[in-house]
């Protein structure tokens, strides 16, 4: 599988990540391993510091993952513990996403919707393998920090 490899200065927390320092290798995924926090086998033929970088994207899975933990097995392999960033995998559904929110109150009810107030709703499926029931919840602002 095709692992790209990257450095990234931005929070964990914010959706528009710049990534720097593109890489290349192959690699395979850890036996009896899960797509959300997978471990995989990267071999290193090339002349680079793997400490260096704390980021990647999984190719074949389409995800975007941060690198969690590296152990070294010998001179040429290292095993990687990834950790899956939902908002960077799903960046484009969660920027096309919609809500108007014209008032909002930490004191209200939140199962209860203010009745003088208009919102507009707009509900996205998104493929979630992961939950038995599909429940998935997120929300954005724009893609800004608040």
């Amino acid at each position: 599988m095709t692992i790209i490899f990257y450095k990234t200065l931005s929070k964990p927390n914010e959706i528009n990540k710049v990534l720097q320092n593109e890489l290349h290798l192959s690699g395979a995924i850890k036996a009896d391993t899960d797509i959300i926090k997978p471990v995989i086998k990267v071999l290193n033929t090339l002349s680079f510091n793997i400490f260096s970088y704390n980021y990647c994207y999984i190719v074949e899975l389409n995800r975007y993952y941060f690198i969690e933990d590296i152990t070294i097995l010998g001179d040429r392999f290292f095993y990687i513990t990834l950790t899956l960033d939902v908002l960077y995998t799903y960046k484009t559904a969660i920027l096309s996403s919609v809500a108007n929110i014209s008032r909002y109150s930490k004191n209200v009810d939140s199962t209860k919707k203010d009745t003088i107030d208009n919102y507009t709703e707009n509900e996205i499926l998104l493929n979630n393998p992961f939950s038995d029931n599909g429940t998935m919840v997120m929300s954005a602002l724009n893609g800004q920090e608040v």
